[in-house]
Order: C-alpha cells, then structure tokens, then sequence
C-alpha cells in the first residue's frame, strides 16, 4: 500500500472527513444533504479562506480509465478534480482553464494539465462543456 502512487491524496481525503466529522462541523442541513441521496456523491474542499466546503459532485466518464475526474459547481464557476489512478501523465485540452494545486492555492492557465496527483480545473465554461474537455 505504501507504494501506491495515490496514497498520500487517499490518506488527505481521509483526514479530511475524519476532521470533520470529530470537529462536528457539518451543519444539520448539509448531514441531511448527505443522507437525502445516498447515491450522490460529495467532495469536501478546502475553500479560498481555508475552510471546509462541501459541494456534491459527479463522476466524468473520461477515455483514459486511469483518469478519475468529477465535476461539480460553485461560487458560478465550473470546476473538475481530477488524478491518475496509477501513475502520471499529461492532457491537452483544446481550451485553456485555470489550474490549482488547492482551491487557496495560485492559478495558472494552461491547455496542458500535469495529469498525477489530485488537482483541480476551473473555468467560467458551463459545467457540461468543460465535462466534455476533460
């Protein structure tokens, strides 16, 4: 397991819900979103101030199965997470989007996504059109 090219990104996902659920910070409306569709997935980012935010998602069907991407809404922008399941590679997109390690972290545009550990794709794009560029 140790050697597994995701781990560390797994073990973040991890502390994360586990944070917050010993922390009680999930409201009573967001548990109830939760258990309201137990088939509707949800990320828990780390917001622009540092913050937990919890935003449902949903999983992009992409040609590479070793690229997992899923997309979702927020703040009027549309957003994909994405990684390689298994190793690294890259993806040329035929637009440009903005790039972040983090949601706080710097953007940088870029066509061209370093395709290894979890990040995320922004754009002002509807969400179905950027779905279709990843």
């Amino acid at each position: 397991m140790e050697q597994h090219p995701r781990l560390d990104d797994f073990l973040e996902v991890m502390r994360r819900w586990e944070d917050v659920r010993v922390s009680g910070l999930l409201t009573d409306a967001q548990k109830q979103q939760i258990r309201a569709n137990p088939l509707q997935e949800h990320i828990l980012l780390i917001n622009e101030q540092r913050e937990y935010e919890l935003a449902p998602y949903t999983k992009i069907e992409t040609a590479d199965k070793n690229l997992q991407a899923f997309a979702f809404r927020r703040n009027d922008r549309s957003y994909v997470v994405y990684w390689h399941a298994q190793g690294e590679g890259k993806l040329n997109l035929p637009i440009c989007v903005s790039l972040q390690e983090e949601l706080y972290a710097p953007a940088e545009q870029t066509c061209t996504l370093p395709v290894s550990h979890r990040r995320y794709v922004s754009s002002d794009l509807p969400l179905e059109r950027l779905q279709e560029v990843v």
